[in-house]
């Protein structure tokens, strides 16, 4: 029992370690920060100081946020709202764009262009240790299965979208998980993951898939990945 406490205790001061990394990159108090994808970024902008405003496509996403922090939302699609120019100083991706189909990047972080001068990009590498990679691979085929996407990338791949997008990177850094994920988290996190794909009528397959790959992760243990985070400037920015 003590060693099982001892792994939450560690994993726990790893998150608050890495969440702290992520976003050291820029200080946003008082900056007016639109985030794409309410979540727990949002609030952590918001215990930051920034003024915010969440953007989702959930309605249900975007109420329970509102309901519990003072937060200004807006349930749309990104593409199809309009925005007047300039209305923010940064516009954040975490953990948002490997969720939006590959062929429009260019065009969201465009219309972001449009909204702030400032872009930050926080995404999950697409490498990692051999039960993290399956459970990227499961995820990403379960997903493409009812025609949505849960597609990682390199770097590099950000780096050319970004620039491709009238970007110009000012920093990048590389944030490493120290411990691995306790097994106890990851058995609830596969829980929860299989109730949601119930929901949305994901192959039995695939859950089946996640199931055996619990039963890895309990001999081997899984680490998340790393993650790579991009500050950007509009290149035309005054």
């Amino acid at each position: 029992m003590q060693k099982v406490h001892d792994a939450l205790r560690s994993f726990h001061h790893d998150v608050n370690r890495v969440q702290g990394e992520i976003w050291s990159m820029l200080d946003v108090h008082d900056k007016i920060v639109v985030d794409i994808g309410i979540g727990d970024s949002t609030m952590r902008l918001a215990d930051l100081g920034a003024v915010v405003i969440g953007i989702d496509r959930e309605v249900e996403v975007a109420n329970s946020l509102a309901r519990r922090r003072k937060v200004a939302v807006i349930v749309s699609d990104l593409l199809f709202h309009s925005f007047r120019k300039r209305i923010a100083d940064l516009v954040v991706f975490c953990f948002t764009l490997h969720e939006i189909n590959p062929s429009l990047h260019v065009n969201v972080l465009s219309v972001a262009r449009e909204i702030a001068p400032l872009v930050m990009i926080v995404e999950p590498s697409l490498h990692g240790c051999r039960t993290y990679e399956e459970y990227a691979d499961i995820w990403r085929k379960a997903m493409h299965s009812i025609g949505k996407f849960e597609d990682y990338k390199p770097v590099e791949y950000w780096m050319r979208v970004l620039e491709r997008s009238g970007f110009e990177i000012l920093k990048a850094k590389k944030v490493e998980w120290r411990v691995d994920i306790p097994y106890r988290v990851f058995e609830n996190l596969i829980e929860d993951t299989i109730v949601k794909w119930k929901e949305l009528n994901v192959e039995m397959k695939y859950i089946t898939e996640l199931e055996g790959l619990l039963e890895r992760v309990k001999r081997e243990g899984i680490r998340w990945s790393d993650i790579h985070v991009l500050l950007a400037e509009d290149k035309h920015s005054p």
